[in-house]
C-alpha cells in the first residue's frame, strides 16, 4: 500500500561533523568550516570520498546527505564509515533533517548571551548549547536521558529510533505502542520504554530490522548506516528547502546540457561530467550511462546548476511528511495504522491489523 504521511510542523536541516570538498564549475573548491544547514551547499559537487569502496549499499546516501551538506568527510577525501556516530552527532542531525538547524543558531546565540538558560552547560561544548537546547524544547531529549547522558559516547539503534521519531513530534504515539509486539527475533532485548519508537520507525521504513530477523537495538550505528538512515529519513520528508530537488525527464542529452521535461516543460541545465550519477539500485555510474527517455531526479545548487542525479522509475512513493506552515494538522496513514492529529488535539484511529510487515 502506498504509504502517505502529512505533517504540518515546522522541518529543519541535519548536521554532520567535519569537511566537505565541493566542485564548483568543475574546479574543487574548500566549503569553510562550519555546520552547513540542510538545503544545498553555496556552490558544486561533493568530490568523491576515497575511503567507501565495500560501502557500496551506503556510497548513494553518503554522498547525496554529502552535497545536501548534511554529512561531512574528515578533510582529503576520507569519509570514515565504519566510525560510530555519537550521541550528540546523531541528535544534531534529526534536529537538521527536520528543519530546526536556524532555531539552534538561535539558542546557541541566547544561552552564550545568558538570555536562555542551559541547565547542562558544564558537559556540553559551546558549539553544541543550541543543539542541546533546542533538543530539550522539542523532547528529542528529557531530563531521564541526561541523567547518565554522554555526548560522546556512540549512538545505539534504539537511540537513534527514539530521537528521529521524537523529532517527528511522534512521542504520545510512541507511548500508545510502547506494549506492541514486535517482528523482530530479538525483541528482549530491546530495552523498556523504547518499544513504541522502534515500533513506529519500522513501519515508517527508516530504521528497521536486518534480513536474519533480529534488530539488534543495542548496535552502535556507524557513520555509514546514519547516512542510510538519513537518507530514508530526508526521502520521507518535504518542505520547501527542497525546491532545488526536481523529477524530470530525459529529453535530449547535448555535451554538456541537458534538456529535460520537468512538470510539462522544457528545462536546460548545465552539467558537468564530474556530477555523481546513481542508479535505482544505489550503483555509481558514469554521466556516459544518461539515456533519452530517462525518468531522473536532480539535484540543484544555487546557480541551478545540476550537482547530483538520480536515475528513478518514478517519484518517491513512500512516506511523504510534509510541510505546510500555518497548518497543525497531522495525518499518518502506514499499511496498517492511521493516525490523524487535529489542532493539537492527538487522537489516534486504528486500522485493522493485519499483522503483515512489508519491508
Amino acid at each position: 500500500m502506498k504509504k502517505v504521511v502529512s505533517i504540518m510542523l515546522v522541518l529543519v536541516l541535519i548536521l554532520s561533523m567535519a569537511s566537505i570538498e565541493t566542485f564548483a564549475m568543475g574546479k574543487i573548491k574548500g566549503v569553510p568550516p562550519g555546520l552547513a544547514k540542510k538545503g544545498y551547499l553555496p556552490h558544486g559537487v561533493v568530490k568523491k570520498f576515497v575511503d567507501t569502496d565495500g560501502y557500496e549499499w551506503a556510497e548513494k546516501a553518503i554522498e547525496k546527505m554529502a552535497i545536501k551538506g548534511v554529512i561531512k568527510g574528515y578533510g582529503k577525501g576520507k569519509f570514515a564509515p565504519n566510525k560510530p556516530v555519537t550521541k550528540l552527532e546523531a541528535i544534531v542531525m534529526a534536529l537538521r533533517v527536520m528543519g530546526y538547524e536556524d532555531e539552534a543558531k538561535l539558542d546557541l546565540e541566547k544561552v552564550k548571551k545568558g538570555n536562555k538558560k542551559l541547565k547542562y552547560k558544564h558537559f556540553v561544548q559551546t558549539w553544541a548549547y543550541g543543539y542541546i537546547s533546542l533538543a530539550l524544547e522539542k523532547g528529542i531529549l528529557d531530563e531521564i536521558d541526561l541523567l547518565d547522558f554522554n555526548l560522546k559516547e556512540p549512538a545505539k539503534r534504539y537511540e537513534v529510533a527514539k530521537y528521529i521519531i521524537r523529532a517527528l513530534g511522534l512521542e504520545e504515539e510512541a507511548q500508545k505502542y510502547m506494549n506492541e509486539d514486535l517482528r523482530f527475533i530479538d525483541k528482549g532485548a530491546i530495552p523498556l520504554g523504547t518499544v513504541g519508537y522502534i515500533y513506529l520507525s519500522d513501519k515508517m521504513g527508516i530504521i528497521q530490522g536486518y534480513p536474519n530477523g533480529t534488530f539488534l537495538p543495542n548496535k552502535p550505528v556507524t557513520r555509514a548506516e546514519m547516512a542510510v538512515l538519513i537518507e530514508r529519513l530526508d526521502d520521507k520528508t518535504k518542505s520547501e528547502i527542497d525546491n532545488n530537488e526536481k523529477y524530470a525527464e530525459i529529453i535530449n542529452i547535448d555535451d554538456d546540457k541537458l534538456i529535460l521535461k520537468i512538470n510539462d516543460k522544457m528545462k536546460i541545465y548545465n552539467i558537468s561530467e564530474d556530477v555523481p550519477v546513481y542508479t535505482l539500485e544505489g550503483k555509481y555510474v558514469s554521466i556516459d550511462e544518461l539515456a533519452v527517455g530517462m525518468k531522473i531526479k536532480i539535484y540543484l545548487n544555487d546557480e541551478k546548476s545540476i550537482i547530483f542525479i538520480e536515475i528513478k522509475e518514478k517519484e518517491d512513493a513512500d512516506t511523504v511528511i510534509e510541510n505546510v506552515y500555518g497548518k497543525n494538522d497531522l495525518i499518518i496513514d502506514f499499511d496498517d495504522i492511521k493516525v490523524i492529529f487535529d489542532d493539537d488535539e492527538h487522537n489516534k484511529h486504528d486500522g485493522d491489523h493485519n499483522g503483515d510487515d512489508n519491508d
